[in-house]
């Protein structure tokens, strides 16, 4: 049967090389997606094209009567298939409206009966739309697995597994678009990490670069896919290292505590920018949310951040720093997620807090704590401006926490609370040396610069 022509109606993915071309198009005075490899070389288009196609068909044709995914329609030729269109906002994209907890909850149900079809997403975070009616619909199956129907032993044994990474996959993207309905249980969740966990999404990168894909999660990402696949590399490598560190952290009152046993929750953490490789891997225990400035160099350490499960919000006291910090100020007012700012970045001096830390704290009402940091081995980077250093494997990292800062809105200007707080990182990093020093013995350039 000789199927109607399709007439395009407006392209919203050119396509290209590994990437398929994605449109709507018009059928018999219907609106559909065709989604195909037209655009790129032939050899391409009928080989891998025609793998991928069929790939996601059969995906599609599993979830038949599933709602919340768009509706097959068919094949449009070898290397195309065509899609129900639903129109809708990638919850990531600007101008994507607020989501409540009952959206989260809607897209459990559509993850839940995903699974119970066989076919495994891997890919969530970054596909997820919300419908005009304000519905979920999760979009592109290309990269996801369908389990064979002879596994079912292994299946029912890989159960749990499957709904632990679709309820993560949940409490990751409602702490990137919707940080203030995160539950304790869903921040414990999302902070927990594994090693195998990075390497498994540095193979998920390297899908993408190979696709030249564009992540939708990331409007701001400014990097290419193969920074992106290093960075993955690298983060990788760090919490290899980090797993490693001995770590103590200690509180104004005097006692002491692992990470794991510390409650960071509901304080906002001053820190030199020096020692932010000293201490990125504690999130691990809890996601931050911090301030990460524009530019170059910023979508670098957006891109970190983000790897390392922080929530990342851009802007600086150079650029985009009233809008950062309004949206930094709204996250920690509607969550209990803490906070960390580099208090004398973006550019120096080096060891002189601004302000921004300061009104941050004033206006979401909460401490500020000045942390000192000493690692007994580590090495630095002799051209930052910071001093920026990384701790070495197996090293001692000492944390000191001084006594919060409580902002109020007396008369008590904020240069008056910024000499303070710069007294108090300054204290709290001599301590911090002098009790690393202490327990390793010998005294580093590190403790040297500090002490002066």
């Amino acid at each position: 049967m000789r199927h109607a022509p399709l007439k395009t109606l407006r392209v919203l993915q050119f396509g290209g090389g590994m990437l398929s071309r994605v449109a709507i198009v018009e059928r018999r005075g219907k609106m559909l997606v065709l989604k195909d490899f037209s655009a790129s070389h032939f050899l391409i288009r009928y080989t891998l094209g025609v793998f991928l196609a069929a790939w996601e068909s059969r995906a599609y044709r599993g979830l038949e009567g599933v709602s919340g995914v768009p509706r097959f329609i068919g094949r449009a030729s070898a290397h195309g298939l065509l899609l129900e269109l639903v129109k809708g906002t990638n919850v990531s994209q600007a101008g994507a409206p607020t989501l409540e907890e009952h959206f989260f909850t809607a897209l459990s149900r559509i993850l839940e009966s995903i699974r119970e079809s066989g076919i495994l997403h891997f890919d969530v975070a970054r596909n997820v739309m919300v419908t005009d009616e304000g519905r979920p619909c999760l979009l592109d199956f290309g990269s996801s697995v369908t389990l064979p129907t002879w596994l079912g032993p292994i299946n029912r044994c890989l159960a749990n597994l499957r709904r632990l990474y679709d309820t993560r996959a949940v409490a990751k993207l409602k702490r990137r678009i919707a940080p203030h309905l995160l539950t304790n249980e869903e921040e414990r969740l999302t902070a927990s990490k594994l090693p195998w966990e990075s390497f498994f999404n540095i193979a998920e990168q390297t899908m993408g670069w190979l696709r030249n894909r564009r992540h939708s999660s990331h409007p701001q990402r400014r990097i290419s896919h193969f920074e992106a696949v290093l960075l993955k590399v690298l983060y990788a490598l760090y919490l290899l290292s980090f797993k490693t560190l001995r770590i103590t952290i200690h509180s104004p009152d005097g006692s002491k505590a692992a990470p794991e046993e510390f409650d960071f929750r509901k304080k906002i953490f001053a820190v030199f920018e020096g020692d932010l490789l000293a201490l990125a891997g504690l999130s691990n225990w809890s996601p931050f949310a911090t301030l990460v400035a524009e530019g170059r160099d910023g979508d670098w350490a957006s891109e970190a951040a983000r790897q390392a499960g922080l929530v990342v919000v851009r802007g600086s006291s150079l650029r985009g720093g009233a809008v950062g910090l309004r949206r930094l100020i709204h996250i920690l007012q509607n969550s209990a997620l803490p906070g960390v700012l580099s208090v004398d970045g973006p550019v120096g001096p080096a060891g002189e807090a601004k302000p921004g830390i300061l009104l941050c704290a004033r206006y979401a009402k909460r401490p500020v704590i000045p942390v000192g940091v000493f690692v007994s081995r580590a090495f630095a980077l002799q051209k930052s401006w910071s001093g920026i250093y990384v701790p070495l494997p197996f090293s001692t990292v000492t944390i000191v926490l001084e006594d919060p800062l409580i902002l109020d809105h007396s008369e008590a200007s904020l240069e008056h609370y910024g000499h303070e707080l710069n007294r108090r990182l300054n204290l709290a990093s001599q301590r911090a040396a002098s009790m690393g020093s202490g327990l390793t013995g010998n005294v580093t350039k590190q403790e040297r610069r500090l002490c002066g």
